[in-house]
């Protein structure tokens, strides 16, 4: 039976204060936070169990992974009403689509996770916090900077006031920023930040004296340790400071390895040195470095190896702790050796923190192998999940196990680094020890917290006569008392400054509210959002002096802001006065239209608002593609049935013509244009008309079955030939059909087996085989026959000749006969003694100007009876008429975009290229086309934005730019256009000149990139066209420059700065503003200036691409899109362009006042 939990008293305390008011529960590690929230959850649990309009969701947050697994587990005991669902990112959830989320919420009350995956679901629109009941943060002091804990609260506080979910935080460590020298008023303010962050208040329990009676205070004890190196030392400092010097100017990781041996070797002695050493050499070869790098770095650390092992006694681990050991190692191998006893306990357990990874891998080799620890020390480590230089790294699944195995007792001593900390439940330790110096409050506050057991004991190690160590321990520990003080202080107070609790602003339109303590944290957020690189401040600047009657405030804004500066009211204290100012800020950033009117600073999309017209019509994914109208018939041919239902007796035939092949030609139901009829190489085609009596129809659509039939087996099975796509193959001879041809392969189509020739009469090999096409038994494919090779039987041995291609292996079959070789393929060949057919493959692909043949035996053929020549020349017809029909394709595009109504010219060639992706022709394909108009529409779009919205910022432009030329945006425009349906997307297929497989209104789908890669194609086309805008007005994409306001000049500036520029550029500003405005960083603060350089980079670099994109496209004819964005990157990059910065001296004039740049 699962035992029931019953509540202290001082967890019902802080649960009531957690019901009324957004609260932060500020308790001791192992007081019982989490069975708070547990109260607090089943207090709002009605709310979370509704299954109308007002349900409500609840969520409980930690920072890793394995802390929200512990807690799921939990909870999931203490709340078996509720649906609780645990997320984390191993399930893939960033693929989650909306459908499957709004499942998920469908099926759970309580979700636990990690608070990135909110901060996501709020950010994608799955989610709005306005339905959450509660929002639980546990380690709820990491709610700083960007932590997602932080983003989260800015979502928070967009949402209006009487909608905010409410919210606990839990935490053992207030404050993370809590330095030692930090006095008491400091220490309020920071814990007035914290409170401003969540929007709630700090609480801790009244009495201390209950809470004393569940969680026990460990023994503090200070391990002194002597730092002294021993004299044999020296030796191997100064042979690895000679390798680090030497080998760090060739690879600074290289001589980083002795810089750390150096370090472990002063602190754990020449045995941990060693140790460590030996792991190196043993793993370094896996490093990223160069291989023969490598190899040199194992050679110096073996030689390393044998210096330190040389220079000390006993330099592996013995039973006598004295040798081999210095320092910390010393003392904590003593230490351990002294409380062996206490290892035999079953309940023992036991953690040491330290510092890196690299001295806990250490460490632990140290303790696993020495002898005296081996049958009663069970040691392993816990890290965090990052791999350091040397590879040490633990995944979450490794983490779980090594704890779990710590709480079985399988595991007695846990090494651990930071991670041990915090963000884990580790089992209560009766023995905790620091090997490493505590940084900070936190560190020691979370150490001692895993020293939970009764009679347990802390034990930190200072070395000898550091008395600023010991000092600063003691302070650390004031410090905490200091920040528990300041708590009981701020709750005897909570009515502090009672004066000037009437400073509040407030929007009656929304109820939205914020008073002078909340307008800080409101402003920090603004700032946080304005644009600017990382080396620029994103906070505002706060001057506090003395006024008559108090203190006042000026808040200067980061040069972004539209408002520059504001003044608060005179106040009794700094802090109120500094309030007061950002109250301020804030009214006037409201006014002014910068923050909503719900007091939110949400810097979006909105902000700069375009209605596209893609965006207003749904895009079907599939499609009809259009088909050249010269080569559609209303009527429908059956050629499954005798009757052939004909009403048109009139028809085009163009014939084809080479020297190599058969005249061939195609039946047509429309008259064709000569203009439009294709012109290739070796290719003549002509055009004639005749009138023929319904039955000769008949035999030429039966023809056409019977060839394709041939061709492709079954591919005529319960098919018609489709309406969209009508047109017949025939044979030719002078200017008429070849009708014996026809009547040649109706009569005949059955294929005849070789050996059942044999019973012919007049059976003759050698008049009965060459020039034929046969199929061959086991392998697909047709051949012709060339020749009878009388000199070669099946008997004969493998043999290659010149033009020989075999189908077998040659080298591997020399030895050996045909018949030898086909009886060990179960073929028996009865007729052995009959010369061999030496045959060439049809290549139904391509052309082969190569004649490639081989030997085989006649009894494997099948005979077609179709000649051989005509079989092949109609496949290359195929492939002519494919191209031709892109061509009229192409042709027929531009009538139907009706481009000579809006005086769009281009050569057909080009646009048939425009039209035409990589797979179907390699070369005169739209990739290079692409590349520039991608490089233009980006100019383009960019001018526009940049003069259409002349107060947007850069990072708002770029936000707007990319949606108007995103793929998704540019595939709709084309979807609107009807552009995709004239795309040639796949390569040429034989079965696809078949016009049976083109069934009516058959439906296809094409990739959203393809479609936006050929409207970018159109877009270079006509822009090296000169019709580049009105093709851009055509596609109804805005791109014409408005008029900008010029900024005014400052009478107080001295512009004649800037004439050593503009004498370099040999160009004179006519508004030298403009020049001063692109050389103001957006870091400056004490300047007049209006603006930074963001908004006119922004241009920049868009006219930059454009122009030099278009430079290499007319430069290099013959490049390929991947080089010329090769040769871009090389021309257009930050470094490129510093350098021509520093060389003409431009860089003296950057006005900044960011510390990282200057």
């Amino acid at each position: 039976m699962e035992k029931v939990f019953v509540p202290r008293g001082y967890q019902i305390e802080l649960f009531q204060r957690a019901r009324d008011n957004n609260a932060i529960a500020y308790l001791d590690t192992g007081a019982g936070k989490t069975f708070i929230s547990v109260l607090l959850l089943d207090h709002v649990s009605p709310s979370l169990m509704k299954r109308d309009g007002t349900r409500k969701w609840a969520f409980f947050m930690g920072c890793t992974v394995p802390l929200v697994q512990q807690q799921a587990d939990a909870l999931r005991k203490q709340l078996p009403n509720l649906k609780v669902a645990l997320i984390v990112g191993d399930m893939n959830v960033d693929g989650w689509s909306e459908a499957a989320w709004r499942q998920k919420f469908e099926e759970t009350d309580l979700f636990i996770l990690t608070p990135q995956i909110l901060v996501n679901l709020i950010m994608h629109g799955f989610f709005k916090l306005s339905d959450s009941a509660l929002l639980i943060f546990d380690e709820c002091h990491h709610t700083i900077k960007n932590h997602p804990y932080n983003q989260l609260m800015s979502s928070y506080f967009r949402v209006p006031s009487h909608l905010r979910p409410k919210i606990f935080g839990m935490t053992a460590s207030p404050l993370l920023t809590l330095k030692v020298d930090d006095t008491l008023y400091a220490c309020q303010m920071k814990f007035q930040q914290l409170e401003s962050r969540l929007d709630s208040t700090v609480f801790t329990v009244s009495d201390r004296s209950e809470l004393k009676e569940y969680i026990s205070t460990p023994l503090e004890e200070i391990l002194l340790y002597d730092p002294t190196i021993p004299d044999y030392i020296p030796p191997h400092v100064s042979y690895m400071m000679d390798q680090r010097k030497v080998i760090g100017r060739i690879c600074s990781d290289y001589g980083r390895i002795f810089q750390d041996a150096i370090d472990i070797l002063c602190d754990l002695g020449p045995c941990g040195c060693y140790l460590f050493l030996a792991i190196i050499a043993k793993n370094f070869l896996k490093s990223k470095l160069h291989p023969l790098m490598s190899a040199l770095a194992k050679n110096d650390i073996e030689m390393s190896m044998k210096i330190v092992e040389s220079s000390a006694e006993n330099i592996r681990p013995s039973a006598n702790v004295a040798k081999g050991y210095i320092g910390k190692a010393h003392r904590l191998i003593t230490q351990l050796h002294q409380n062996l006893a206490n290892f035999e306990d079953p309940s023992f357990r036991a953690i040491l923190f330290i510092q890196t990874k690299l001295e806990v891998e250490v460490v632990r080799f140290i303790l696993k192998y020495f002898p005296a620890f081996k049958l009663k020390i069970r040691v392993n480590f816990l890290v965090g999940h990052q791999e350091n230089f040397y590879g040490t790294g633990m995944d979450m699944k490794s983490q779980n196990k090594v704890v779990q195995k710590f709480k079985d007792g399988k595991i007695n001593l846990l090494i651990a680094t930071s991670v041990g900390q915090e963000g884990i439940d580790i089992q209560p330790c009766r023995l905790v020890m620091h090997l490493s110096p505590i940084n900070n409050v936190k560190d020691y506050v979370q150490s001692r917290g895993r020293a939970r057991h009764k009679d347990s004991i802390l034990r930190l190690f200072v070395p000898m006569g550091d008395y600023a160590q010991v000092e600063f321990l003691g302070k650390i520990q004031q410090a905490e008392r200091m920040m528990r003080e300041a708590v009981y202080l701020r709750e005897d107070h909570q009515r502090f400054e009672t004066d000037d609790d009437g400073d509040f602003y407030e929007i009656s339109s929304t109820g939205a509210r914020i008073d002078l303590h909340q307008s800080v944290s409101l402003v920090y957020q603004y700032c946080g959002k304005l644009p600017g690189d990382r080396f620029t401040d994103h906070f505002p600047k706060e001057e506090i002096f003395y006024a008559e009657g108090g203190y006042q405030c000026r808040v200067r804004m980061p040069l972004m802001s539209p408002v520059k500066m504001s003044e608060g009211l005179v106040k009794s204290k700094k802090k109120l006065a500094r309030a007061s100012a950002h109250l301020e800020m804030v009214k006037q950033l409201h006014k002014g239209g910068h923050l909503t009117d719900f007091l939110t600073c949400d810097f979006q999309l909105e902000d700069l608002q375009l209605e596209l017209e893609s965006d207003q019509v749904e895009i079907s994914e599939n499609y009809v593609p259009e088909i050249p109208q010269v080569l559609c018939r209303p009527l429908q041919i059956d050629l499954n049935q005798d009757d052939v239902q004909v009403e048109i007796s009139r028809w085009t035939i163009c014939t084809f013509e080479t020297d190599r092949i058969w005249s061939l030609g195609i039946v047509l139901p429309n008259w064709i244009d000569p203009a439009d009829l294709p012109s290739m190489e070796n290719l003549t085609v002509s055009v004639f008309h005749k009138e023929y009596p319904r039955f000769h129809l008949e035999n030429i659509a039966k023809f056409h079955r019977n060839l394709f039939s041939i061709i492709k087996p079954g591919l005529y099975n319960n098919s018609k030939i489709s309406t969209r796509k009508s047109y017949l193959f025939v044979p030719l001879i002078g200017s008429d059909i070849d009708w014996d041809v026809i009547l040649q392969v109706e009569t005949n189509l059955k294929s005849i087996p070789a050996v059942d020739l044999l019973q012919l009469e007049n059976f003759n090999i050698e008049t009965l085989f060459p020039g034929k096409v046969v199929t061959r038994k086991n392998v697909g494919g047709h051949f012709q026959v060339e020749k009878i090779d009388f000199d070669s039987t099946a008997d004969s041995k493998f043999e290659k000749t010149a033009g020989f291609r075999p189908t077998i292996n040659l080298e591997k079959e020399k030895h050996r006969t045909y018949v030898e070789f086909y009886a060990d393929r179960g073929i028996h060949l009865n007729f052995p003694e009959f010369p061999l057919l030496q045959v060439r493959r049809i290549s139904f692909r391509k052309f082969q100007d190569e004649v490639q043949v081989e030997n085989i035996p006649f009894e494997l053929c099948t005979v077609v009876n179709i000649p051989g020549k005509f079989l092949e020349g109609s496949v290359l017809l195929f492939r002519h008429l494919f191209n031709w029909e892109r061509r009229l394709l192409t042709i027929q595009f531009e009538k139907d975009m009706k481009f000579e109504e809006f005086n769009l010219k281009i050569p057909m060639g080009m646009l048939q290229s425009c039209l035409t992706s990589r797979n179907v022709e390699p070369v005169a394909n739209y990739e290079r086309l692409e590349t520039l108009g991608d490089a233009f529409l980006k100019w383009k779009v960019s001018v526009w934005a940049f003069s259409e919205f002349s107060q947007g910022h850069e990072g708002q432009l770029s936000i707007l730019r990319a949606k108007m030329i995103s793929n998704s945006n540019l595939r709709k425009i084309g979807i609107l256009k009807k552009i995709h349906r004239y795309i040639s997307m796949n390569p040429f297929k034989l079965e696809d000149m078949s016009v049976a497989t083109l069934r009516e209104n058959s439906e296809i789908s094409i990739p959203q990139k393809i479609v936006a890669d050929v409207v970018e194609a159109l877009i270079g086309a006509f822009h090296l066209c000169e019709s580049g805008d009105p093709f851009l007005k055509w596609m109804n994409i805005p791109c014409e420059m408005k008029s900008i306001p010029q900024p005014i000049q400052d009478p107080n500036f001295d512009y004649s700065t800037f004439q050593e520029i503009q004498d370099v550029l040999q160009y004179q500003f006519k508004n030298p503003e403009i020049l001063r405005q692109a050389l103001t960083h957006s870091s400056s603060m004490n300047t007049s200036c209006k603006d930074s350089y963001q908004r006119l980079e922004f241009l920049g670099d868009a006219a930059l691409g454009y122009l030099i994109t278009g430079m290499i496209y007319k430069k290099h004819q013959e490049t390929d899109p991947g080089k010329i964005t090769d040769l871009l990157i090389f021309l257009v990059n930050n470094d490129m362009f510093a350098q021509l910065t520093i060389r003409y001296g431009f860089h003296r004039h950057i006005h900044l006042e960011s510390e990282d740049l200057a």
